[in-house]
């Protein structure tokens, strides 16, 4: 199977379910948000969902978030 090419995989948007709160054995209490994109469901846990909101504050995409 071919992998996606990236302007396949920026088209495939995919929108918010559900939020949810979980405990994980191993790592504790985590968020986790439930994503659909067509026929595809996957999930995006809160570290994750930091990673992109801090590159986006990097390239400016979003203003500079402070401690204010």
């Amino acid at each position: 199977m071919s992998e996606p090419s990236p302007d396949a995989i920026f088209m495939a948007r995919a929108r918010l379910d559900e939020a949810q709160d979980i405990f994980c054995e191993d790592c504790g209490p985590a968020l986790i948000f439930a994503l659909q994109s067509g026929e595809t469901a996957l999930s995006l846990d809160m570290p994750t969902l930091l990673q992109c909101l801090y590159l986006a504050e990097k390239k400016t995409a979003v203003p500079k978030l402070g401690a204010a």
